[in-house]
Order: C-alpha cells, then structure tokens, then sequence
C-alpha cells in the first residue's frame, strides 16, 4: 500500500524539502515541494499508529527519504486499517500511472 503510494508521490512531485505530520483526521499531514505545498490525505480508513519520525522537522528532518528510498526507510505512515477490504479499491502502480500520465 504505502509502498507504491510513495514512490509514485515523490516521483510527481520531484523532490522533498519539508514534511510534518499533524494528528489523526482526514488529512494528515503535508508535503512541501518544490513549487506547491500539499495535504497528505488517508488511503484507507483506520488510524495513523505511527508517523516516520524521520521526516519529520521537529525530529529527524529528512524528507528526503521519501525520494531516496520510497520502499525502505522512506515510508510516511503506518496505518491501523478499519476495513481490510478497502485495499481492493486502490489503484496499483501502473493504473495510477495512467491516471495521471
């Protein structure tokens, strides 16, 4: 889920330079890039258990990880999902490429 997610985030938005994190609600976070700054909205119902501290300004202020290793260290959130099911809505990489391409 998140994996795909993040790659194809940084990929459109090129390069990271500022990312928090805000409590649990619709959206939350945002994502400052080069020319825009944006919400960070939930894929799924549930509730954000944890937020990748590392990206975080207050804490580890590496947004960058989302853009150097958007499959490892670069992950955003950890997500506690109420329905399961709901994953068979998402898009996979390549839908989501042609969505937007």
């Amino acid at each position: 889920l998140s994996k795909n997610t993040n790659n194809l985030f940084q990929c459109r938005l090129t390069r990271f330079y500022y990312l928090t994190g805000n409590d649990i609600c619709v959206a939350f976070g945002t994502v400052e890039a080069v020319k825009t700054t944006s919400e960070l909205f939930m894929p799924v119902s549930g509730k954000i258990l944890e937020f990748n501290a590392q990206l975080d300004e207050s804490e580890g202020d590496n947004p960058t990880l989302v853009n150097e290793d958007p499959y490892g260290e670069g992950w955003i959130v950890k997500i506690e999902m109420t329905n399961p099911n709901e994953v068979e809505g998402l898009m996979d990489a390549e839908a989501y490429k042609a969505l937007v391409s």
